[in-house]
C-alpha cells in the first residue's frame, strides 16, 4: 500500500463513504472499490488469507493456473496470513496454530482466555457426529496434511 499516495489524494474520506455497508471481507473490499483500476497484484505471499489458504488446499490445480507451485508453497510455509474470515481467537480456522503460537509468546497471553478457547472446541468437536468427525480426517489426509 502506498500510504504517502492514499494520504495525499485524502482516500480516507472515501474510505469512510463504504464504512457502513455489509461487505464480505471489508478492509480489503473498501480498498478494492476506491482503489479499483490502481491495484497490482501481489505474491500471495504477502496476504494469505483464509479463503486462499482453503483454495490452495482444495483448488489445487485452478490455483496453479494463477500461481507457480513455488509460490503457493511459500504462502502455505511462510506466508503473511490475513484472517478476513474466521478468526483463530473465536473458532477453529486455517493456520490456527501459528496465531496460537505467538499469542502464547505475548505479552497478551491470557491463560483462562486459552483454557477457556479450548475447552469450547473441544466440547464442539466431541459433540460432532462419528461421521462429521471421519470426514475432517479424511480431509486433512486427502491433500497430504500439513508438511
Amino acid at each position: 500500500i502506498n500510504a504517502a499516495l492514499l494520504r495525499s489524494e485524502n482516500k480516507l474520506i472515501e474510505f469512510k463513504k463504504y464504512q457502513d455497508r455489509k461487505l464480505r471481507f471489508q478492509d480489503m473490499d473498501i480498498i478494492n472499490l476506491t482503489c479499483k483500476g490502481r491495484i497490482k497484484q501481489i505474491d500471495p505471499a504477502f496476504c494469505l488469507t483464509t479463503n486462499y489458504y482453503a483454495a490452495f488446499c482444495e483448488k489445487k490445480e485452478k490455483m496453479l493456473q494463477l500461481y507457480s507451485q513455488d509460490q503457493i508453497d511459500h504462502a502455505l510455509h511462510s506466508g503473511i496470513v490475513h484472517y478476513n474470515g474466521a478468526k483463530p481467537w473465536n473458532e477453529v480456522c486455517a493456520n490456527m496454530d501459528i496465531w496460537w503460537d505467538y499469542y502464547r509468546k505475548s505479552i497478551f497471553y491470557d491463560e483462562q482466555f486459552t483454557h477457556d478457547f479450548l475447552h469450547k472446541e473441544t466440547y464442539r468437536m466431541e459433540r460432532l457426529s462419528l461421521w462429521k468427525r471421519i470426514k475432517l480426517v479424511g480431509r486433512y489426509f486427502k491433500e497430504g496434511g500439513r508438511k
